[in-house]
């Protein structure tokens, strides 16, 4: 558990090599592609509310993945949902505001690589010192650190005929330096909503993580079962995502994957205290603050690579950061939550492109 306000080094970097998906296509890029491990969604729609104000923005102003209103936005979107005619496989057909989810190049989840191990090819990274930074950040190559680089691909499908190219994401990838990430987090207290999408507990504290010396401020954090993101095809039981927002409107996300086992301490009360029917606003639920800073360890790595929200209007240029520490949780509290929504509440992995994932070690 990283201690408050103490950055994690970095030492090695995985870059992760192209795909392409069938259902999904991907802009320019090699052939091959990322596994996709995650099951299909259930065909159930069940608890899903109607969604308003696609451009996800929150009670924060951020565009939170797992959002499905916006704050003072009156315009009335599609209906969405995990399954069925609803389901991710239509969602950019829903809206007309939604076609990246059919047609994006830098989609979320996607599947992560086990580690460098388990690449193929060598490919030498970009040099540090000289590629541009995303959203003005700069930084240069991590202190007594040598970067290797390997190319991680796997065959997942190939692009489908005459869709729309996507609208580019501004700005390239960042280098190892750039994806320097620190942790501040203080306990939170129970401001829970349930959105009939996810349970999400805002935040309202002085919470933060930096990325290369730039701050994003915490807005809130939800889960999704079984797990978005797979890891060398394997999926898990739960993910949950801390949603944070940067001053100039970038969104970053970390990710902590779950499998069933012994009982969360830190996640056992909220469990217990899970909204059962589905809010306009946030409500304060009495009960202990979620020490979530104590769920988080980036000792053990984190991948990062650029992607989207996973959740309409599937919003790119979102920075990801998934720690490779993986959390247990009682299988009762994993089906509670999935009971709340009729069934699953995931996004199937989509195809990597021509994107390159870091994998990054202490």
């Amino acid at each position: 558990m990283p201690s408050r306000r103490s950055p994690w080094l970095l030492a090695a970097l995985v870059a992760v090599g192209c795909a392409k998906s069938a259902e999904h296509p991907e802009g320019l890029g090699s052939a091959s592609a990322v596994a996709s491990g995650a099951a299909a969604p259930s065909a159930s729609g069940a608890g899903h509310a109607a969604s308003a104000g696609a451009s996800g923005e929150g009670a924060h102003g951020a565009a939170p993945d797992g959002s499905a209103h916006a704050a003072g936005d009156a315009k009335a979107h599609a209906h969405w949902a995990y399954g069925g005619h609803e389901g991710p496989s239509f969602w950019g057909d829903l809206d007309g505001e939604w076609a990246r989810c059919k047609v994006g190049a830098q989609q979320s989840p996607i599947d992560l690589p086990m580690h460098a191990a388990s690449s193929g090819r060598n490919k030498a990274p970009p040099p540090a010192a000289t590629a541009p930074a995303r959203d003005g950040a700069k930084g240069t190559a991590t202190d007594g650190a040598k970067a290797a680089v390997k190319e991680h691909g796997k065959e997942a499908g190939k692009q489908g005929d005459k869709e729309p190219a996507a609208e580019p994401v501004q700005g390239p990838p960042l280098t190892a330096a750039e994806a320097k990430l620190t942790v501040d987090y203080l306990p939170l207290p129970l401001l829970i909503h349930n959105n009939g999408h996810a349970v999400r507990l805002e935040n309202r504290s002085n919470n933060y993580i930096t990325v290369g010396g730039k701050r994003f401020e915490l807005l809130e954090f939800h889960m999704h079962s079984p797990s978005e993101h797979t890891v060398a095809g394997k999926p898990f039981d739960l993910e949950l995502h801390l949603v944070h927002k940067s001053a100039t409107g970038q969104l970053a996300v970390l990710g902590i994957l779950f499998e069933k086992g012994a009982a969360n301490e830190i996640l056992g009360e909220l469990m217990r205290k899970l909204p059962k029917t589905t809010s306009p606003t946030p409500e304060p639920i009495k009960g202990k603050p979620v020490d979530v800073a104590a769920l988080v360890s980036l000792a053990e790595g984190y991948w990062h690579y650029p992607g989207s929200l996973t959740t309409p209007p599937c919003k790119e240029g979102v920075l990801w950061f998934v720690q490779k520490k993986t959390r247990t949780l009682d299988e009762r509290d994993i089906e509670k939550y999935r009971a709340l929504f009729g069934g699953r509440t995931n996004r199937t992995v989509q195809a990597l492109g021509d994107r390159h994932v870091l994998e990054l070690t202490p």
